[in-house]
């Protein structure tokens, strides 16, 4: 792959073009100072080319870990958005369930919905800083490699090859889809007397005597002093 986007560069020395890289200075050089250079003598020549593929190669190498990471986020961020969308339907559907029923149920409906829709919402918000971290540190490499010139790119491969490996150090953010369900329970589960002191109101509860509900065995049974 030839370097279009940098010019050639030029030896500080002799003024040509750096075309060989001395693997044993790691320093890119122009064929005189290979050739005739006293600093170079006896050392090992590669073209600076070849050892520019190389670290390229390298360098995107590391980088299928980031875009692995990030289709996995990518997918969470859809599974989110499909599970938000079936909460807010579920909500719906046992809104129009409970429509007739006591305005209680209503209520415990909001507070689950509320607080999955915090849980999901706090998740994705975690994904999405991982997403914004990953794409920046992709367009930050991709800038190294597009204006960088290539001794300057080799001469810093490794620090990107080092900070995208650092990468895999990084806590990986997991979505796990079933610990928040789609299911919206608008009963409590663990009241054995519910006080429906808000009852009294209704047209069923005008005698003002204290209205309870007691869930047992047998079932459901609303009991009162007085005959309503």
């Amino acid at each position: 792959m030839k370097k279009e986007t940098a010019k050639d560069e030029k030896c500080p020395v002799h003024h040509q073009s750096l075309m060989y890289f001395c693997a044993t200075c790691q320093k890119s050089v122009c064929s005189d100072c290979a050739m005739f250079g006293s600093d170079h003598r006896d050392h090992k020549f590669e073209h600076l080319d070849k050892v520019y593929e190389n670290h390229v190669q390298s360098i995107r190498e590391a980088q299928t870990y980031i875009r692995q990471r990030l289709s996995g986020y990518l997918h969470n961020m859809d599974d989110i958005r499909q599970t938000l969308n079936e909460l807010q339907k579920a909500k719906e559907d046992k809104m129009d369930e409970s429509a007739k029923i006591f305005h209680e149920i209503k209520e415990r409906l909001e507070f689950h919905l509320k607080t999955k829709q915090m849980t999901l919402l706090a998740q994705k918000n975690i994904i999405n800083d991982e997403i914004g971290f990953l794409e920046g540190l992709e367009e930050n490499v991709n800038k190294e490699i597009d204006s960088a010139s290539k001794s300057a790119l080799v001469e810093r491969s490794t620090e990107l090859v080092k900070s995208i490996s650092e990468v895999k150090d990084r806590p990986a953010v997991a979505f796990d889809n079933s610990v928040v369900t789609t299911d919206l329970p608008y009963r409590a589960a663990t009241d054995d007397e519910v006080d429906l002191n808000w009852y009294r109101s209704s047209s069923a509860g005008r005698s003002s005597c204290p209205i309870t509900v007691r869930t047992g065995p047998l079932g459901t049974t609303i009991s009162c002093p007085r005959r309503w």
